[in-house]
């Protein structure tokens, strides 16, 4: 594509990510990313969600935190990604604690929020918190 003269755009670097943290490639994924920022490209909540997602999924629960913390926090998708990457990370009561922020930065959970946290409850035998 870039050898092409083809610019990518957010729903390629969306992709990217996506792909990427479906196979644990971080090297790639990173290259990305660095690709994105110098190319200016703007950060909306897909691709805010995208590159929390493939961060946490490559390992790097750090880097998904940082991300996380760096951008404008309005989108459920944006607080879905980090509490599932917490999750699987065995983060769980991390997970639980970003739920509780989410009512302190008026964002409203959605379906998915609430199969995320009890995933993450469930997991880690969280079962009083699950419940709450």
């Amino acid at each position: 594509m870039l050898s092409s003269s083809v610019e990518p755009d957010g729903f390629t670097f969306a992709s990217v990510f996506a792909s990427c943290a479906q196979i644990g490639a971080l090297y790639h994924a990173s290259w990305a990313h660095h690709l994105m920022v110098e190319r200016g490209s703007k950060l909306n909540s897909i691709l805010r969600s995208a590159l929390t997602d493939m961060y946490s999924k490559c390992g790097k629960i750090e880097t998904a935190i940082e991300v996380f913390s760096s951008i404008i926090l309005d989108n459920v998708s944006v607080w879905n990604s980090i509490m599932n990457g917490l999750a699987i990370r065995g983060l769980a009561l991390e997970a639980t604690e970003m739920f509780s922020a989410m009512d302190t930065e008026k964002v409203s959970p959605d379906s998915v929020t609430f199969v995320v946290i009890l995933t993450a409850c469930s997991h880690c035998g969280l079962v009083t918190q699950g419940h709450k």
